[in-house]
């Protein structure tokens, strides 16, 4: 009886659209790996901490095989950002643009959150990504969209949408499997995924020149609502 009570639960919640947060018996008890596991849920309510959250299974329980890559969890593989102080020379280094989609790590075979959560997406999205090539990207539809973008992730029952899925963009901006440094992964990455069809391209980047020119950059980049930028 309990057990239909809580399918009944979700099913009404999916349909309303509500979140409902499920918090396993084998949770901590500490309030930052709650608030992680909020936030995953809920990016666009809640802050993220530096807590991973609470584990998707229990303590000493073997990792599914969907959250690993050649025997590394699927998180090893992102790249992160540091905040800059602002007083480093910037000239030499590399600029992208920083998006505010949902980041995405495809194995060659699917697609993972930053947090090593599958990402269910209909296959006509997935179907012309390059099989057997890893890349690091952002599932992005436009300027200010973050919330609807989070919103498809959260919710499962969207996930064959094909639809709703047509906007976005899968923003690639590196391929962490292949040898070599940052431009020459970037260059491999945007030469795999060229013909791959109009869902999925390669995130330009460009030289820094140095302050001034960094300067005119972001300028550009946040007279088109855009968030930041990556060095």
């Amino acid at each position: 009886m309990y057990t239909e009570r809580d399918l009944k639960k979700k099913q009404n919640c999916l349909e309303r659209g509500i979140t409902l947060a499920i918090i396993p018996y084998w949770w901590d008890r500490k309030k930052d790996s709650l608030a992680a596991t909020l936030y995953q849920l809920r990016p666009d309510v809640f802050t993220e901490t530096e807590s991973p959250g609470i584990p998707a299974t229990p303590p000493n329980a073997p990792l599914k095989e969907d959250t690993q890559l050649m025997g590394h969890k699927i998180t090893t593989f992102f790249m992160h950002g540091h905040e800059w102080n602002g007083e480093q020379d910037p000239t030499g280094w590399i600029i992208s643009e920083k998006l505010d989609g949902l980041r995405a790590f495809w194995d060659g075979k699917r697609l993972f959150s930053k947090r090593g959560q599958p990402i269910l997406a209909p296959v006509d999205f997935t179907g012309p990504l390059p099989s057997g090539t890893c890349l690091d990207g952002e599932l992005w539809i436009d300027y200010g969209c973050f919330n609807t973008i989070s919103s498809m992730y959260r919710k499962s029952h969207l996930a064959n949408n094909a639809d709703l899925w047509r906007d976005v963009k899968y923003c690639v901006f590196d391929a962490p499997k292949h040898p070599g440094n940052y431009l020459e992964r970037h260059t491999f990455a945007r030469d795999v995924i060229s013909g791959c069809g109009p869902n999925i391209s390669i995130v330009p980047v460009e030289t820094c020149l140095g302050f001034k020119h960094l300067q005119t950059v972001l300028e550009e980049v946040t007279t088109r609502k855009g968030e930041g930028l990556m060095l």
